[in-house]
């Protein structure tokens, strides 16, 4: 039982992973491995217009971790 709870563990990260890539990929228009904050930016604002600047910024600070203006997908 300890063994095909791990193995079900294992299959649904590794599911959440493929998912989180697929996604990554729609918003890395250029296909280079990043997002730019820029668009980042544009899509934060599209999915909640409302949404406080500052709030964008501070999100945006800490997934643009070593301050490129871009987003790595490092999984």
């Amino acid at each position: 039982d300890e063994f095909l709870a791990l193995m079900q563990k294992k299959t649904k990260e590794a599911e959440d992973e493929r998912e989180l890539r697929e996604v990554f990929r729609v918003f890395d228009k250029n296909s280079r491995g990043v997002i730019d904050v820029a668009d980042l930016k544009m899509i934060f604002k599209a999915l909640d217009p409302d949404m406080p600047d500052d709030e964008v910024e501070q999100i945006i600070s800490e997934v643009d971790e070593d301050g490129s203006g871009t987003v790595d997908y490092e999984g």
